[in-house]
Order: structure tokens, then sequence, then C-alpha cells
């Protein structure tokens, strides 16, 4: 709609600079007595008079419709974003929590295993994290599912008044720290360093929103 609007102001203008080209032609033509640029200049204005008032009133009507559209958007955007903040920050608590679960599993597998001095076996560990953790995964990541169908609709109504990118990337954070719950990976200490920066990440990112 903006492109149309553009478009319309650009003819408008053209028909505008016509009407007055126009306009003296007739005035020269009934100056010089000369019929043929009297009769052009006339013809020429009233066409190109009709032309501009009707580029004028059809782009007054877009320009009306325009911030229409864009006032409900932003209404449609602040309403939305109340739901993004809420369902964010209850996927991210409940992420730091299962987080937090797994990294003291895992420390209490490690001491277990040194305590009775048998192999301590890394995937075997992480497969028992995540099946101990099965539940609230499920959970985190339809929390997940729904902050993206709430960020679609951000993007829906994102005119360029409220920050969209801060959502989007809030948004990325939260599902690296969904993915990692979901699916640790690595050593006990890699895991905790990273889940630790995510979590930071996941925080700074909700308090920017």
């Amino acid at each position: 709609m903006k492109f149309v609007i553009i478009i319309l102001s650009i003819i408008s203008i053209l028909a505008l600079l016509a009407l007055i080209g126009f306009g003296i032609t007739w005035v020269m033509g009934k100056i010089s007595k000369k019929q043929g640029m009297k009769i052009t200049g006339k013809t020429g204005t009233l066409i190109s008079g009709i032309l501009f008032l009707f580029l004028l009133l059809v782009t007054g009507i877009s320009g009306g419709i325009y911030s229409h559209q864009t006032v409900e958007m932003n209404k449609n955007f602040k309403n939305v974003s109340g739901d993004f903040k809420s369902e964010y920050i209850s996927t991210a608590a409940k992420a730091e929590e299962i987080g937090n679960s797994e990294d003291d599993f895992w420390s209490d597998s490690i001491d277990i295993s040194t305590n009775k001095d048998s192999t301590y076996n890394v995937n075997k560990t992480v497969d028992s994290i995540v099946d101990v953790e099965s539940s609230d995964i499920k959970k985190v990541k339809k929390g997940l599912k729904k902050t993206e169908l709430l960020l679609s609709e951000l993007k829906k109504n994102d005119t360029g008044k409220y920050s969209y990118d801060t959502y989007e990337k809030s948004y990325i954070n939260l599902k690296k720290m969904v993915n990692l719950v979901s699916s640790p990976s690595g050593s006990y200490y890699s895991f905790g360093n990273k889940f630790s920066d995510l979590d930071h990440e996941v925080e700074d990112s909700y308090s920017s929103l």
C-alpha cells in the first residue's frame, strides 16, 4: 500500500506539471490569438485538470486506508507482544529448570561412577537425563512452538514502530536454550558453560523486550 501511495503521488505531481504547462499554453494562445495553441492549451488543461483531481482523490483515500491499517497493525503488534512475553518467560523458566536438573543429574552420575570406581559412560548418562526430563522437555518444545507462532503474528503486524528484530533475536536465543536442554551434548563442563551462557542471553533478551 505504501508503494502504491508513492507511485500515485509521483503521477499526481506529473499531472500537476502537465496542468500548469497546458494552462500556460492556453493563456499564451489567448494572448497571441493563435487558435491552435488556444484549443490545445484549453483541451490539455481540462484533461490534465480532471486527471489531477482524480489522482488527488485516489491518493487521499489510499493514504487514509493506509493510515488506518497502520494504526490497527500497531495495536495488534502491541497486544500480541504481551502474549509473546508471557509465553517467552514461561518457556524460558521451564527450560532453565530442566537445565539445572540435568546439570545436577549429570554431576551426581559422575560422582556415583567415581565412588563405585566404575567406567563413566557419557552417552548413557545423557540418555538417562533426557528420559527423566522427557515430560518437561515436551512442555518447553510446545512453549517454543507457541512463541514461534506469536513471532509470526508480530512479523505480520510489523510497521517499523516497534523493534521486531529484538523479538526475533530473543526467540532465537530461547530456541538455542530449548534445543540444548532437549538434547544435551558435549561434556559435563561444556554443557554447563553453554547452558549458563544461554541462560544469561535469554534473560537479557527478555529484559530488552
